[in-house]
C-alpha cells in the first residue's frame, strides 16, 4: 500500500471550501489512482460531516465530478451516512 503524502488533504480542502476549485482545475490527476480515491472519500466524509449531503448525492449519483468512479467504500454504508446527515439537519 502506498504511503500517503496528503493524510487529510480532501477533508482540509472541503473544510476550507476549496474542493470544487481543486477538482475543477484537474489537480486530482496529479495524484496516483489510490490517492485519488482517498481524496474523494475524504471530501465525501467532510461534506457529510458539514451536513452537505445534497452535494454528496450529486457527486455520487448525479454526475457531478468523478466521485462516483473514485469512491472506494461500501455504498450501502454511504447511503446510511447520507440519511443520518439528512436527519441531523435542523435548518
Amino acid at each position: 500500500m502506498t504511503d500517503t503524502q496528503t493524510p487529510n488533504l480532501g477533508g482540509a480542502l472541503t473544510a476550507l471550501g476549496l474542493e470544487d476549485k481543486f477538482l475543477a482545475n484537474g489537480e486530482l490527476t496529479n495524484f496516483p489512482l489510490l490517492e485519488r480515491g482517498r481524496l474523494a472519500n475524504a471530501i465525501i466524509d467532510e461534506k457529510l460531516r458539514m451536513g452537505k449531503w445534497p452535494t454528496v448525492i450529486a457527486m455520487l449519483y448525479g454526475g457531478l465530478g468523478k466521485a462516483d468512479a473514485l469512491f472506494e467504500g461500501d455504498r450501502a454504508e454511504l447511503r446510511e451516512k447520507i440519511v443520518a446527515a439528512a436527519q441531523q439537519r435542523t435548518d
